[in-house]
């Protein structure tokens, strides 16, 4: 089977076009008949499943394991820097983390951008990143899973 368009090709398509929809809805305004924020949980929703899907995992595997940098590193990471800077989290407790997740993401993209990246640095840099979208993630799901009456227990691993 032919693949005509690469799979990272793809996800970045789909990040690209959520976030044109995240900042759509988030244009419109509040919802007069229902109270509802049209960039509440749905634009939520739309973030986290952008930034889970990333790959912020396979970045730091590449990095730590062989010890390079992916293509891609530096423009996935300022992607979701504006994404989490963008995306309006619905309470102090995200925004806070939102805040502290998009530092690193500015730290690490200025790692990446030196001439020759200390892999030290980058490597450190990455784990960071790594580990804080991941307990970010984590949080963001228990607050959906909580919005939809169900519960905080989604299953997952970290």
């Amino acid at each position: 089977m032919t693949t005509i368009f690469p799979r990272h090709l793809a996800l970045m398509a789909f990040a690209a076009l959520s976030a044109i929809a995240i900042l759509a809805f988030g244009a419109c305004g509040d919802d007069a008949d229902t109270g509802a924020s049209p960039s509440g949980d749905a634009a939520v929703l739309t973030a986290i499943n952008i930034l889970d899907n990333a790959g912020f995992h396979e970045i730091d595997d590449a990095i730590q394991q062989e010890k390079k940098i992916p293509a891609t590193a530096r423009t996935t990471t300022i992607r979701m820097q504006a994404l989490v800077q963008l995306t309006a989290w619905p309470n102090d407790d995200l925004e806070a983390q939102a805040d502290a997740l998009a530092t690193l993401f500015g730290d690490f993209a200025e790692v990446l951008d030196a001439e020759s990246p200390d892999m030290t640095r980058v490597s450190e840099a990455s784990t960071k990143v790594h580990i804080a979208q991941h307990e970010f993630s984590g949080a963001v799901w228990e607050h959906l899973y909580e919005a939809a009456g169900l519960g905080e227990d989604d299953g997952h691993t970290h």
